[in-house]
């Protein structure tokens, strides 16, 4: 069977068109029909044991979680991130993208919830020299980095949502947040312990 040479053209053309239908309609699902993160709340947890209130600074706060960070490291995979508490929340680290390294700071307000969680919205980012949406760049971080149970990172609304009422020391001891005021340097925390 021969074609002729307009014929294929408008082959051709006919399967470009629905190509482009079903790459529009794929779209317009995904806009449609977003997948959000789900946050996994022990709401009512119940605490045994003695519960101390804590105030700290930013200073003493960043070593204590880079300290968690580096254990978790050292007990699961590497971790190429730092947190540093200055007015925001700062998260330094290295991304690899095509194969090249980049720098990255990432800065977030943080935000009290009412059952002692912290919310993290994010406000900037840096990526080496290059300007990517901060959705792609959380993305990159979810999938390529083991962050502590109860982190969870959450692209699309762009946030990191820390359920430190869930996150545990080996000893047992766990954590509420009443007060995170980075500007002012007044942290203060509950902790239990068991």
């Amino acid at each position: 069977m021969r074609i002729r040479s307009h014929q294929w053209k408008r082959l051709f053309l006919i399967l470009l068109l629905l190509d482009i239908a079903v790459l529009a309609m794929i779209l317009f699902l995904a806009v449609l029909y977003p997948q959000t993160e789900t946050i996994d709340k022990d709401d009512g947890v119940k605490r045994s044991g003695a519960m101390f209130t804590v105030s700290t600074d930013k200073k003493q706060l960043t070593q204590y979680v880079n300290g968690y960070l580096r254990k978790l490291s050292s007990e699961n995979s590497k971790i190429d991130y730092a947190v540093v508490l200055n007015d925001d929340v700062e998260l330094h680290g290295e991304l690899t993208v095509l194969g090249k390294k980049l720098t990255f700071q990432m800065n977030f307000q943080a935000e009290v919830q009412p059952d002692g969680d912290l919310l993290l919205r994010q406000k900037s980012i840096r990526l080496g020299g290059l300007r990517l949406p901060v959705k792609t760049v959380l993305e990159v971080m979810k999938s390529n980095y083991a962050f502590p149970d109860g982190v969870t990172i959450m692209p699309k609304e762009q946030q990191i949502y820390v359920a430190l009422t869930r996150l545990k020391t080996k000893s047992g001891m766990t954590f509420e947040a009443i007060d995170f005021d980075l500007k002012n340097d007044k942290i203060k925390l509950n902790i239990y312990l068991p």
